[in-house]
């Protein structure tokens, strides 16, 4: 009989992620995929009425609309199911872990890179956040020693790197008993096989500037948090600055959507530009210049080692600095954002760029050993399918010990 392994997502799984989380791999060792869709359980701003296409007989899609419905679901799974959570230790989420530590399960962390907090952003905080029953929920939880935590332990965590391991550990139910497997980040690999692949897009320039879009007036886990930023404003600010770039560097702009974006509703939003999705790595690995947030794609780009710039708008800075992270994210990545709602000369905007293009290796090198495993440890060329089942296959043989 056919193992199962279970991705539990609390947002619309788009098909990419059968790529970004290996399906093929875990397929290919002989593992059944279900896929699992909580968006309509857990926030409405996530949900979507479609069905994504896998287009494998060995990935099963469902769909949850109450609690129950993935309650009954987890209690009918058979023994040998084992489950990965795509979910952060959190005060909202916490009746899941309830639900499945009822069940022999798993995590996977979320690999993407997590910026770490630093003495010197916590001191420049300008205000107090504003107190919620989410913050201060959740302030008790991450503070609370895992082992007085009353669910069930993860049998198995993925979290990535070397460096501050327990850190990443915070985000996720463990203890001395649970295994731990280190990978690269998720985005490292994308970029890498991306480059390594060659692979083009044909309907590219030869040179173009690409912006890094996150769809921030619109994003659901904005909305949900009531983090309001202008959306006319916003896009006049964003837009405004693209095409300056573009007249100083005589290039076009390209714009790679975030994955929750549905820029269909939004048609007054980048006109004039070219609007890609779900090929972020391939944009990346083909730009002349990259223009971004403090984003987790940052990532991306440091594995492409190309030029790039990070902006920042007066709306943006204040969302940020409510949540005291803005300086942090900047040490951590030792660039400072532009600020666009400023009325920038062409003299200064032409110096970022020049700054962007001189970008050394060695800067590129050190900020990539936070994404990626050093060249010597065993997990560093495998994909992430393999990792998975290496994880599930330890936790099998120290069962089987006991």
């Amino acid at each position: 009989m056919e193992k199962i392994v279970v991705f539990l997502f609390e947002v619309y799984p788009v098909e990419t992620y059968a790529k970004r989380y290996d399906f093929h791999t875990l397929i290919e060792n002989g593992y059944q995929i279900h896929v699992c869709n909580m968006a309509s359980v857990i926030s409405e701003w996530h949900a979507v009425d479609s069905q994504p296409t896998f287009n494998n007989e060995k990935i099963e899609y469902f769909c949850f609309k109450t609690k129950d419905d993935f309650k009954k679901y987890i209690y009918n799974l058979g023994a040998d199911a084992f489950i990965w959570s795509t979910f952060q230790l959190t005060a909202e989420y916490y009746w899941v872990f309830n639900v499945i530590s009822r069940h022999r399960y798993g995590f996977i962390c979320n690999v993407d890179y997590v910026f770490p907090r630093t003495n010197a952003g916590r001191k420049k905080k300008r205000h107090l956040p504003t107190l919620s029953w989410h913050r201060y929920s959740n302030a008790i939880l991450l503070r609370m020693p895992k082992k007085y935590i009353p669910v069930r332990k993860a049998d198995a965590v993925i979290t990535y790197g070397i460096d501050d391991v327990q850190r990443k550990l915070n985000n996720v139910l463990y203890d001395k008993h649970t295994v731990v497997e280190l990978t690269n980040t998720i985005d490292y690999c994308e970029s890498i096989d991306a480059l390594m692949s060659g692979r083009t897009l044909s309907f590219l320039p030869d040179r173009y500037i690409l912006f890094i879009d996150e769809f921030l007036p619109f994003h659901p886990d904005a909305i949900k948090l009531g983090q309001i930023i202008d959306a006319e404003r916003y896009y006049f600010e964003v837009e405004s600055f693209l095409h300056r770039l573009e007249r100083l560097l005589g290039c076009p702009i390209i714009v790679a959507a975030h994955p929750k974006a549905d820029y269909s509703k939004h048609p007054e939003c980048y006109k004039g530009m070219k609007i890609v999705q779900f090929k972020t790595a391939e944009l990346i690995s083909n730009a002349t210049i990259v223009v971004t947030h403090l984003s987790l794609a940052i990532g991306m780009i440091l594995a492409s080692k190309k030029p790039y710039m990070v902006i920042t708008t007066n709306d943006l800075n204040d969302v940020i600095d409510e949540e005291g992270v803005f300086e942090d994210q900047e040490a951590d990545i030792q660039r400072k954002a532009i600020n666009i709602s400023h009325n920038l000369a062409d003299s200064s905007v032409e110096k970022y760029v020049d700054e962007a293009f001189k970008i050394g290796e060695t800067y590129y090198e050190e900020q990539l050993r936070k994404y990626k495993l050093p060249d010597n440890h065993p997990n560093a060329l495998m994909s992430l399918g393999q990792i998975m089942d290496k994880a599930m296959r330890r936790v099998e043989d120290e069962e089987k010990s006991v």
